[in-house]
């Protein structure tokens, strides 16, 4: 055999290896494309899992206490400001417009007819308590459903 044969076939083999290295290569970087799309669905859930309890923690503080305290109120801003990153506006909405407002108005009820003596302004500020944990009350019941698509595996949003 000549040496330019020799030569040749040498190639060939360094080619076929280095293409079946290059299927490899490829196959492996498609997995950990997958991978990591699915550990950012899974980081994904995890925040918006975190906001979602949040949400349920205060509303059972509410619906339990008829209150809620200021630094809970301040916990739950917290964990759901950058619900606007994660959710749509809908949601973030929802947290800001809805239940942050009506925790802080809830709370601030209770602080001004706390010392205030029996009487018609106690009363009123009794009345418009109420409506906000009835408020909360109802919403409990719908909070699974307003989260639901954010978090479920199979239908992203």
């Amino acid at each position: 055999m000549e040496v330019a044969t020799i030569n040749l076939i040498i190639t060939t083999i360094i080619a076929g290896i280095v293409a079946y290295v290059g299927v490899l290569q490829y196959q492996t970087n498609k997995r950990q494309q997958l991978i990591n799309e699915e550990k950012f669905k899974l980081d994904l859930f995890d925040k918006r899992f975190k906001v979602y309890e949040a949400t349920k923690y205060l509303f059972t503080q509410i619906l339990q206490l008829g209150n809620i305290d200021l630094q809970k109120i301040r916990k739950f801003r917290l964990i759901t400001m950058d619900a606007v990153f994660l959710f749509d506006d809908e949601i973030h909405k929802y947290l800001e417009k809805e239940i942050h407002l009506k925790a802080l108005k809830i709370n601030n009820i209770v602080k001004k007819y706390k010392d205030l003596p029996e009487g018609s302004k106690k009363v009123e500020l009794c009345r418009e308590q109420a409506e906000i944990v009835n408020w909360f009350r109802d919403e409990y019941f719908k909070l699974q459903n307003v989260f639901s698509p954010y978090l479920k595996f199979k239908v992203w949003k």
